[in-house]
């Protein structure tokens, strides 16, 4: 059975389909279309390498370089107590995990009590004439 691309076509769109052939050697003589800077690939200038562990991959040019892991800096331990373990409030305030533990308490309390809030009381859908 010889397998015909046109009568694929055909059937699945009904009708005549007109496949365009066209020669390698005439690739070479067909003029170079202007580019559009709209539809020009966005990821041309990714390129390929590795991460940093290893693995390679396409990133972004502009990305900066991903430190490892170990490189990273400590951060600086509680001066009460010594410890790291840290968190921060929403307005970017570090607190320690051992020293504040009520503070982190009561921080917890109130978002589990604002997500409480939010899913009893969904907000009501903005109508289009408004």
């Amino acid at each position: 059975m010889d397998f015909d691309v046109t009568d694929l076509l055909e059937n699945l769109f009904g009708g005549v389909v007109s496949v365009p052939m066209v020669a390698i050697d005439d690739l070479a003589e067909l003029p170079d279309a202007p580019v559009d800077p709209s539809s020009a690939d966005p990821f041309a200038d990714w390129v390929y390498r590795p991460d940093s562990e290893g693995r390679m991959g396409w990133q972004a040019p502009d990305l900066a370089e991903v430190v490892p892991f170990e490189a990273m800096p400590l951060p600086d331990p509680c001066p009460r107590c010594g410890s790291l373990e840290k968190w921060w409030d929403v307005l970017g305030g570090e607190h320690c995990s051992i020293c504040e533990q009520d503070k982190l308490k009561r921080s917890m309390r109130w978002a589990e009590m604002a997500a409480r809030l939010r899913a009893a009381n969904p907000p009501k859908p903005k109508s289009a004439t408004a």
